[in-house]
């Protein structure tokens, strides 16, 4: 439930950043803005600018249960998995 509630605050952030080894990663209340591989010999941005890559949805459900739940930008709602 923690990373429920810390998933929904990054959701609801202004302009932020992710960066690892490998990616370094742009979102926003749009959804992720930039995305980049780290360390690229000819630095490439695979998000066109001023667009964004969609709404970010998440389904999950808790040990035991069956019905799924998900979770995004515009919300949270349940439905039910195949």
């Amino acid at each position: 439930m923690r990373f429920l509630l810390l998933f929904l605050a990054l959701l609801s952030a202004s302009a932020q950043a992710l960066n690892d080894q490998q990616f370094q990663i742009s979102y926003g209340a749009a959804g992720i803005t930039g995305l980049q591989h780290a360390g690229d010999s000819y630095p490439t941005e695979y998000v066109a600018p001023g667009r964004a890559l969609g709404d970010l949805t998440v389904r999950y459900r808790s040990a035991g249960e069956t019905a799924w739940k998900q979770i995004g930008a515009a919300g949270a709602n349940s439905s039910s998995a195949p």
